[in-house]
């Protein structure tokens, strides 16, 4: 009787700290992220309100179109150590070994979400400062679009962000996100004349929208099938904040922009090229100057490098 009773006891235990186990898990997750979107949206500035994305969007918040870079950016920080959890991504870690050798520091301009009314006001301040960058454009704003050729004769790289921006419509199987990519290579390529092979994904490659839009593993499936026509997403490893929601202040935005330069040699800077990101081009020079002051250089991402920078924001 004593033995059957101390083996409820032990029973009774082990399930105890097993539940205890989880409880503390999700607590700790639960916190990390909330943490993480807190010191991503720290502001007193509300006076901004946000642009619409897409007219054509229909029940779908400015928010929930933008979380998907917070998403992203939570994923890398609580699980880094699940940065490669495909198959294709595993065979990727070892292809560039030099990573840890990389020799000087280089920072890259990103601006995502244009052309907007905001890019020559972009363009005017990044010749001033002697500055080349790369614009993930989109293409549903047509008024816009013809600034694109313009971002291409100075001198900037183009990467292809889709055509729509719609959660609902490139997330809803492999050949809608590839039908949209397409669509907008053809606008760039007949402005440009030249077929970028750089994308990025609306929301970034770990972004859990997709869940919710498409089947289980709909992100594997799409990269798989970009990887077999030649394509190469890259993300980000350092952001200001401006995709949150408050629109950060000033001085939030170059904190955020201050601990992500720490310990990197490569910083892929991510920004918003949008009606309603007129701090975000207000503080632009500071952003250099900033930078500039850790000891970066500037470049673009391009055909020459793009499978080097993408694996080493996996990496980091």
């Amino acid at each position: 009787m004593r033995k059957e009773n101390n083996n409820t006891v032990v029973i009774f235990l082990i399930l105890f700290f097993i539940f205890l186990g989880l409880l503390t898990g999700f607590l700790l997750a639960f916190s990390g992220s909330k943490a993480i979107k807190q010191t991503l949206s720290q502001s007193s500035n509300s006076n901004n309100p946000p642009a619409k994305i897409n007219e054509d969007v229909k029940g779908e918040s400015y928010e929930e179109c933008y979380s998907g870079e917070v998403n992203t950016l939570i994923y890398y920080r609580l699980f880094p150590e699940r940065k490669h959890f495909t198959i294709e991504e595993e065979k990727e870690k070892n292809i560039n070994k030099k990573h840890s050798k990389v020799k000087g520091k280089t920072a890259y301009l990103t601006f995502d979400d244009g052309p907007s009314k905001n890019t020559e006001k972009i363009l005017e301040i990044l010749k001033k400062e002697n500055i080349k960058a790369t614009f993930f454009v989109v293409g549903y704003k047509e008024n816009e679009n013809t600034v694109i050729k313009k971002i291409y004769e100075e001198g900037h790289s183009l990467g292809n962000h889709t055509f729509s921006h719609r959660y609902d419509v490139i997330y809803s199987s492999v050949d809608a996100f590839m039908s949209d990519i397409k669509r907008q290579e053809d606008l760039i390529f007949n402005l440009t004349g030249v077929r970028p092979k750089i994308i990025r994904f609306p929301g970034g490659s770990k972004n859990s929208v997709s869940l919710k839009e498409g089947s289980q593993g709909i992100m594997d499936e799409i990269k798989k099938r970009l990887k077999e026509e030649g394509y190469h997403y890259i993300d980000w490893n350092v952001v200001t904040g401006d995709a949150t929601m408050p629109y950060p202040d000033k001085k939030a935005m170059l904190e955020n922009l201050k601990r992500g330069l720490k310990n990197k040699k490569i910083a892929v800077v991510l920004l918003h090229d949008t009606d309603s990101k007129s701090l975000t081009i207000e503080i632009l020079p500071e952003i250099i100057e900033i930078i500039r002051s850790e000891g970066f250089k500037f470049d673009v991402i391009d055909e020459k490098n793009m499978e080097f920078i993408e694996n080493y924001v996996r990496q980091r």
